[in-house]
């Protein structure tokens, strides 16, 4: 199943629930709000996707590994009907 877990801030058991879920499933993270502030070590290790918000991107004037993919609002949208399952931390 695919899964997208949408953060808007970071909580790690949420964090480590997405990553467990990646063992059997195919996981999108996308990130956005004060969530893409995040420490992406163990997000960017593992199989799942990694998304991050551009404009909040833009508005914390943050660096991004390059393994994480900045959307805009449309491909925020796109990636929602993509998945199967949506969860919004």
């Amino acid at each position: 199943m695919k899964i997208l877990h949408i953060f808007r801030n970071i909580k790690d058991n949420a964090i480590d629930i997405a990553l467990e879920q990646s063992k059997t499933n195919n996981i999108g993270i996308l990130l956005m709000h004060d969530a893409v502030l995040s420490n992406f070590k163990a997000i960017v290790l593992s199989s799942c996707k990694v998304y991050a918000l551009s404009e909040d991107v833009k508005a914390r004037n943050i660096f991004l590994p390059a393994a994480v993919k900045q959307v805009n609002y449309e491909d925020m949208v796109k990636l929602i009907f993509e998945y199967d399952k949506v969860i919004s931390w």
